[in-house]
């Protein structure tokens, strides 16, 4: 059975300044640093669904990337274990999308989510075999 593991990356420079982060490569704080070794975090603000970054993306438009990237990872992945490291906006998308029941809670630095086949299948028999 094929696992992906969502990992929020741990904190960086941008975060720290309350900046958005995604085009470009950051720092990590030496915070961030020692949260990586010690999966230790500290909680984030929400991101409105209605909020777009300068020059960046829709919420949906990200959202149909997400679905049409996890369904192609699970049909070429049928197996294997693959760690995916990510910002929290794509995590929470794969929460809401993929782990319908899990909590709504902010998602922390360094945090993990787990979705195997079962919750893939899932998700598509919810939306009539995918809502794309």
């Amino acid at each position: 059975m094929a696992k992906l593991f969502f990992m929020r990356h741990t904190k960086t420079d941008m975060n720290k300044d309350g900046l958005w982060s995604g085009r470009t490569d950051c720092n990590i704080t030496e915070e961030g640093k020692e949260m990586a070794r010690i999966s230790d975090a500290e909680t984030e603000m929400y991101i409105q669904r209605k909020i777009q970054p300068p020059n960046g993306e829709s919420y949906q438009e990200v959202e149909r990337r997400v679905k049409s990237f996890v369904e192609e990872l699970f049909n070429k992945h049928e197996n294997e274990n693959i760690l995916i490291v990510s910002h929290a906006t794509i995590l929470r998308m794969v929460r809401d999308i993929f782990l319908p029941n899990m909590e709504k809670k902010p998602i922390k630095n360094s945090q993990v989510l787990i979705v195997t086949n079962n919750e893939f299948n899932a998700y598509k028999e919810r939306n009539n075999n995918y809502d794309e």
